[in-house]
């Protein structure tokens, strides 16, 4: 993410930002970076280091999970404004650190839930908030997708956190965006069911005897997509070795106020069906998002059914082309909102205590993997039980 946050903001923002320095303790990842972005920031090994030599404007932490209590001490005595990558660490304890951190840091700090950015997710909360649903009473959100997260650090709970943290912040927060309902407790069902095994922790597709017949064999950096070398998120790590201890099929349900509740199920060994989608049930119509279409002429579709439509209502569609940008197109908005953050003109949308709040959820449910329920108030330190 850290390199498509800086082509991102080189390409977006129209010359208005310059991407000036990096840390970046790997050679390949560095090299990677410079090719995505086009130039050559200069280099640190760590923002200790960095903020020693550099005055930046704004700072993006964009490292593995696990490190991003770590990088957020780093910054010292800075009061820099911060676009911060989810999730906010990968353990509860440590996010309720970078949460105690957000508090007393000087500076704004922008979590980069990049969906409720997105042009499709903006139109669904604003049909939604003008009573388009009438009382807005549940939800339901799924995402089927393939395996290639369980071939880096997410696969392993401690680094990654588990996906009901990793992947489905996201969505969780999304679901709290435009519900608009706080959440009281959560219930899960956690599973794993195809990845994990016996093989050594530091195989790697590439050097794998099996890698001529095995189907999660991942060619890191072998594709393309414009023209550069797509790494992406995926490596090549063995998603079968012994390190492997993430779920990779997870349904919760999250109970409400105002009598509301969501449930959120996601898989990834769906590598034939890849697919996100949304539903939000009213008292007065039904709302569905559909953030993929793979034939027809538009990436996405919202679809607003009234109860009575057969009688006297009217089933509204839109539909959204994202420019073959992922996270459906949200990023234009981050950056524009970013650089506005930066100059002082507009504080976070998307905020440090907003994302807590959906990561919540996904550390109870980690709590409950057999289906009981844990109520979150119960899971807040005492200083933090005002969230």
């Amino acid at each position: 993410m850290g390199k498509r946050h800086g082509k991102d903001f080189a390409e977006l923002s129209r010359g208005c930002v310059r991407l000036q320095a990096v840390v970046e303790p790997d050679d390949t990842r560095y090299a990677e970076g410079c090719e995505w972005t086009g130039c050559q920031p200069a280099r640190y090994d760590s923002v200790k280091a960095m903020l020693a030599r550099e005055r930046p404007d704004g700072l993006i932490i964009a490292s593995p999970n696990h490190c991003h209590l770590d990088n957020l001490r780093d910054l010292g005595a800075s009061a820099i404004p911060l676009l911060l990558e989810k999730p906010l660490d990968s353990t509860f304890e440590k996010i309720c650190e970078v949460l105690r951190f957000a508090r007393r840091y000087p500076a704004p700090i922008m979590v980069h839930h990049v969906m409720r950015y997105a042009p499709i997710v903006r139109q669904a909360r604003e049909l939604i908030a003008n009573g388009a649903l009438g009382r807005v009473c549940s939800a339901n959100f799924t995402q089927t997708i393939g395996g290639g997260m369980f071939h880096n650090f997410r696969r392993n709970m401690q680094t990654g956190g588990g996906q009901l943290i990793e992947k489905a912040t996201h969505d969780l927060d999304v679901m709290l965006f435009l519900m608009d309902r706080r959440p009281l407790r959560v219930s899960a069902l956690s599973f794993q069911q195809a990845y994990g095994g016996d093989k050594p922790d530091t195989l790697r597709c590439c050097e794998c005897a099996e890698r001529l017949t095995c189907p999660e064999y991942s060619a890191r950096g072998a594709s393309s997509r414009g023209g550069l070398r797509d790494v992406a998120s995926t490596d090549d790590l063995c998603v079968f070795a012994r390190a492997v201890d993430v779920p990779d099929n997870e349904t919760c349900t999250i109970q409400m106020d105002q009598n509301a509740y969501g449930v959120y199920s996601h898989c990834f060994f769906t590598r034939g069906l890849t697919s996100r989608e949304y539903q939000v049930i009213g008292t007065e119509a039904s709302l569905r998002i559909i953030f993929t279409q793979v034939d027809g002429p538009v990436d996405g579709r919202i679809v607003l059914t009234p109860r009575y439509h057969e009688a006297r209502g009217r089933i509204q569609e839109f539909r959204f082309d994202y420019g073959k940008r992922i996270h459906y197109n949200g990023a234009p908005a981050v950056v524009r909102h970013f650089c506005d953050v930066m100059d002082g003109a507009a504080q976070p949308f998307t905020t440090v205590e907003q994302a807590f709040l959906a990561e919540l959820i996904g550390c109870a449910a980690y709590r409950v993997p057999g289906g009981a329920w844990v109520e979150l108030k119960d899971m807040l330190p005492p200083d933090l039980a005002s969230t």
